[in-house]
């Protein structure tokens, strides 16, 4: 077996085994993106954990088949790139996003989610959502409010006989 088919049945294999891993998957086609803005674009993709990779449409329908993942054939036509976090399935779609809103080069073909396929336009969805740490302190006020209110509601009776105390004692003080 030659060198390079070996080499490509490691990239598979690999490819595979990071596919399987990830939390989120999008494919990108990468036409008229200069050197420049490529390097950009992996950059911000290093700062946020997200991995940036140009790979072979037919290594990477092998590296789907054996990840599991059905479906992507149809987006694996022209020159295609993706990018996959192991850690946020959301910081994927946001890097990838922002760089197709301001540089208006690279456009998004599909995504995977949690191993199902998913649109360019579910893709652009899922960016638009606010970073983890705020969908927990928005998740966290969603259950303090109403623990709020409770503990308002039992605070009230006693909170009221006390004003009532109050009113009585002012009112005798002003009697005599």
């Amino acid at each position: 077996m030659s060198r390079n088919v070996e080499r490509k049945k490691e990239l598979v294999t690999q490819l595979s085994q990071e596919l399987q891993q990830a939390a989120s998957v999008i494919l990108a086609d990468f036409r008229g993106l200069t050197v420049e803005k490529d390097t950009l674009l992996r950059r911000k993709a290093r700062e946020e954990q997200v991995h940036y990779r140009v790979v072979k449409n037919t290594l990477l329908k092998r590296a789907a088949k054996e990840a599991g993942i059905e479906g992507l054939d149809p987006h694996l036509e022209g020159p295609t790139a993706i990018a996959y976090s192991l850690v946020d399935p959301v910081a994927t779609a946001r890097v990838l996003h922002e760089f197709v809103e301001k540089e208006k080069v690279l456009s998004i073909k599909a995504g995977v989610l949690e191993g199902r396929l998913v649109t360019a336009e579910a893709v652009e969805g899922l960016a638009k959502l606010p970073p983890r740490p705020v969908l927990l302190a928005q998740v966290a006020g969603a259950f303090q409010a109403p623990l709020q209110q409770v503990a308002s509601l039992f605070a009230a009776p006693l909170r009221n006989f006390l004003y009532g105390l109050k009113g009585l004692e002012e009112k005798r003080t002003q009697a005599g």
